[in-house]
């Protein structure tokens, strides 16, 4: 059995214990080197909750090397290069000499799911069924709700035509489990789902979409805007939501050879992370880039229309949107409360809760 074989990490108890031994490892070195000043390890660890606080320290260059060995690119135009350049894959990274001596090689708890992300096959979703599938979801729940467990997480499963909640639930963590060491007893969850032999790929589509919706609802601030009543408007709303919340807020990405990037001179295997939801909110390319307006003019796409034509998974999310938006907002909803995110969720800034109130039918 291969250090890269998910089973080797989690399938006896022997296995979790080493499992979650690398776990906390990795955590307190991103905690260690974020209480340091490093930014990104203090993202990836979470004591540094509010991604958005350091948008001035990482487009004050266009490249940044963390104490973790990675390339850190936070400037739109720098981004976009990353995106745009066949000499960046989406492969495994080189393992640093820092994991290597701690014995916390990404193959024994990130790999996995780095694997399972590179999927570029979209799940066959009916377009024509899921305004249908969302209502009879939710469409009848009014009062005092969670937007997250009521409306976006049920709309989400219904619009993906999911079967399996529960494995879908333990499927939650792995968009952020390919970079962020996540809680033991939730890693082990998705990797049963990944050896199980579920849709990944469908699964994924429902959590990063339940995120867009939830996103989406907090920038509208509850409102049915007028744009929601036909499909160009819709549109235009989740268009300008991905832009300030995309689906991943770091999207990584491998050096295939030896290259320069700016100033940096990058090795081959040298791990890059773009974080777009900072680079797209880059003064030099917009406006009052921080406001959220649907009616902007499109005139330079952002890192998130990029990804939407490159990645069938990112399209797929951003049309399932575009149907499941109107449909969660036919009533009014008071947001009554405030957001909880999850700490360990750096890559997809998941939300736990959302107290909000919607119209009674």
């Amino acid at each position: 059995m291969t250090e890269t074989d998910s089973t080797a990490t989690h399938a006896t108890p022997d296995g979790r214990a080493q499992l979650g031994r690398r776990l906390q490892m990795v955590r307190g070195l991103l905690w260690g080197w974020g209480s340091n000043g490093d930014v990104l390890a203090s993202v990836l660890s979470g004591s540094r909750t509010d991604l958005l606080d350091a948008g001035p320290l990482l487009r004050g260059e266009p490249v940044a090397r963390s104490r973790t060995e990675t390339w850190v690119v936070g400037d739109h135009a720098t981004a976009r290069a990353v995106l745009e350049d066949a000499a960046f894959g989406r492969g495994p990274a080189r393992v640093p000499e820092w994991a290597r001596a701690a014995d916390v090689a990404d193959a024994t708890w990130c790999q996995p799911f780095q694997e399972a992300e590179r999927q570029d096959v979209a799940p066959d979703v009916d377009p024509d069924g899921v305004v249908d599938r969302v209502r009879d979801a939710v469409g009848a729940r009014g009062g005092r709700l969670d937007l997250v467990a009521d409306l976006a997480w049920p709309a989400a499963l219904a619009a993906c035509d999911v079967r399996d909640a529960e494995a879908a639930r333990a499927w939650r963590v792995a968009p952020d489990a390919t970079l962020v060491p996540q809680r033991l007893a939730q890693t082990v969850a998705a990797l049963e789902v990944l050896d199980a032999g579920h849709d990944v790929a469908r699964l994924t589509v429902a959590t990063l979409l339940s995120g867009v919706l939830v996103d989406a609802v907090l920038l509208l601030d509850g409102r049915r805007v007028a744009g929601l009543d036909d499909e160009p408007g819709t549109r235009a709303v989740v268009r300008e939501t991905l832009r300030l919340a995309p689906t991943r807020a770091l999207v990584r990405r491998t050096a295939t050879a030896a290259t320069t990037l700016g100033a940096a001179a990058l090795g081959e295997g040298d791990e890059v992370i773009v974080v777009t939801a900072v680079a797209d909110r880059d003064h030099a390319l917009l406006e009052d880039p921080d406001a959220f307006r649907p009616d902007r003019e499109p005139t330079t796409p952002s890192l998130s229309d990029l990804l939407a034509e490159r990645d069938p998974l990112e399209r797929l999310v951003r049309e399932l949107a575009v149907l499941v938006l109107p449909v969660l907002l036919e009533r009014p909803l008071e947001l009554v409360g405030p957001v909880t995110r999850d700490p360990r969720s750096a890559v997809v800034r998941s939300c736990l809760s959302f107290p909000v109130v919607r119209e009674e039918s």
